[in-house]
């Protein structure tokens, strides 16, 4: 089974080390790992482009390039189209992975092969941030829709990153990233959970978050906060046409969309 492992690269250059030595760590060794240049004005790609020319290891490194900056959820839709591996993996260029992150998602999605994506914890460690931890009561394996929109909205992280999600599932149901927007993967994740019909989740930490203050979304200035207000304002939109289209909503859905505007 071969993994695609998605990386956005944009202004990351004290951090990206980390990160790809996190994906050249792992156990598990069918990766190709795809770096999506998004046109920072650092070193990060300099410094990405040694650390590969100096690999020498089972995993195919694949970089892609935007002729302009575009912002997380191109770079994640270029990888997704580049992408080659039988389920995707989103991993931000500022945090990092355990050793055993892939090799343990992959056997949970042979153990459930009707799974659309499988899905980790985060770690709790010393240098994480916790806030995207969940608990035990997380069910391994849900199939059953009602119970699944519980788990996505109210007791797993509500993340991109962190997910084997099956490459056939994403193209079938057109699940790429609204672009120009921050909060992204909230409105990934709406649809994500309407189409999905069954998924896996593992207690164990496989994903280490690390906060970053250079972030769009960690930034305190007058532009950022203004972004990131028109960005739920859009999502907001999108999740309430589809709902007016479907004609129907469940209690999670509105949750969803409730937490976003708070």
């Amino acid at each position: 089974m071969k993994i695609s492992v998605i990386i956005p690269i944009y202004n990351v250059e004290s951090y990206v080390i980390r990160c790809l030595e996190s994906v050249t760590n792992q156990s598990y060794s069918e990766i190709e790992c795809i770096l999506v240049d998004d046109c920072g004005n650092d070193n990060s790609m300099e410094i990405a482009n040694r650390f590969i020319d100096k690999y020498n290891g089972p995993v195919d490194f694949v970089v892609a390039h935007h002729q302009k900056n575009k912002g997380v959820s191109a770079s994640r839709n270029t990888g997704i189209k580049s992408s080659k591996g039988d389920y995707v993996f989103f991993l931000d260029s500022d945090d990092a992975i355990t050793p055993g992150c892939i090799e343990l998602l992959v056997s949970l999605a042979n153990k459930y092969p009707t799974a659309d994506f499988v899905q980790g914890n985060t770690v709790q460690g010393k240098d994480c941030v916790p806030n995207y931890y969940f608990s035990n009561n997380v069910p391994e394996f849900v199939d059953n829709k009602q119970l699944l929109y519980q788990v996505i909205f109210s007791k797993a992280n509500m993340s991109t990153w962190n997910r084997l999600v099956r490459r056939s599932f994403l193209i079938d149901n057109l699940l790429y990233f609204h672009e120009g927007i921050v909060h992204e993967d909230d409105c990934w994740l709406y649809f994500m959970a309407k189409y999905a019909k069954s998924a896996a989740f593992t207690n164990q930490g496989t994903y280490l978050y690390y906060m970053n203050s250079n972030s769009i979304m960690t930034s305190c200035s007058k532009s950022s906060f203004r972004k990131r207000l028109d960005s739920c304002y859009v999502i907001s939109n999108i999740i309430i046409d589809d709902l007016m289209k479907s004609h129907a909503s469940n209690m999670y859905q509105r949750i969803h969309l409730a937490n976003m505007n708070r």
